[in-house]
């Protein structure tokens, strides 16, 4: 079982409030999810969509592009058990891949 963060600030995210490596954290149950949740936050913040997944920045114009919906997000696995784990069977989640960071957005002039 995996979820996704999406790179939204926790008050702007719609995402599942859970324990992320003792934080607590907004997740997702898949990568649409995450993208569909940090679209919304992008046209929120005055970007305009000029494409599937290009956003042009609201003063400058600059394009922003994210990641395919399908590979979009930071994955998180359920990892040691924890005093207050939120996962299955009182485990926390963790991160999938070692450092935690996942490509979500790159900006293009």
């Amino acid at each position: 079982m995996r979820r996704f963060l999406c790179g939204v600030p926790g008050d702007s995210c719609t995402g599942t409030l859970l324990t992320v490596n003792k934080d607590g954290q907004r997740m997702h149950a898949t990568p649409q999810e995450a993208f569909a949740c940090f679209k919304m936050y992008l046209i929120r913040r005055g970007y305009k969509q000029v494409g599937a997944r290009e956003f042009a920045a609201p003063e400058s114009g600059q394009i922003t592009l994210l990641t395919r919906p399908s590979k979009f997000g930071t994955p998180l696995r359920l990892g040691k058990q924890g005093e207050a784990g939120t996962g299955i069977d009182g485990k926390r989640w963790t991160y999938l891949r070692k450092g935690g960071a996942g490509c979500i957005a790159e900006v293009a002039s």
